[in-house]
């Protein structure tokens, strides 16, 4: 019942090969087919009713799969560059909440309310901030992994050109 809530953030799963076989189908980004198999003969009455259940518990999952892709330098780039314009577009945004709370601060209702807006923006900047970071960090990596793979390349292109001048004499 856990994976069919959609409060939920933590899913026990029981103990049992069943349940753990299926524990990344069940809650993970798949899609899933479920076929159950029961029996009409009376003796195993108990465990096609439980059967019927837990097909029934599995029918009401409902996962939210998204296709996994890496991004390109150029996107990493671009996403890099949304990033910084929204995080100066806060800070500007909180300088000037900062200048017209200080001037006003008389009004001492209207400040609470700017406070308020300026906290919030500033988590947002912290959050951008993050953000850009982690896509820095990533943008990096790949940048070094296509160095990488450039220099691979080049080491492969000289071999295979000492091949070809060994070959030639």
């Amino acid at each position: 019942t856990a994976l069919t809530e959609s409060d939920r953030t933590h899913v026990p799963y029981r103990d049992s090969r069943l349940t753990r076989m299926l524990q990344d189908a069940l809650g993970g980004n798949a899609k899933t087919a479920l076929i159950v198999n029961i029996s009409a003969a009376v003796e195993d009455a108990a465990e096609t009713l439980s059967t019927l259940r837990f097909g029934s518990r599995a029918k009401k999952v409902r996962n939210k799969p998204k296709v996994n892709e890496q991004k390109s330098v150029a996107q990493l780039t671009a996403l890099l560059s949304k990033a910084e314009a929204a995080i100066d577009m806060q800070s500007s945004y909180i300088a000037a909440l900062e200048l017209r709370q200080h001037q006003g601060q008389q009004e001492a209702n209207a400040s609470d309310e700017t406070a308020a807006v300026i906290l919030e923006l500033r988590a947002k900047v912290s959050s951008l901030t993050e953000t850009l970071d982690d896509e820095r960090a990533e943008a990096r990596a790949r940048e070094r992994e296509a160095s990488e793979l450039g220099r691979a390349v080049g080491a492969k292109t000289r071999e295979v050109d000492s091949l070809a001048a060994t070959l030639d004499s």
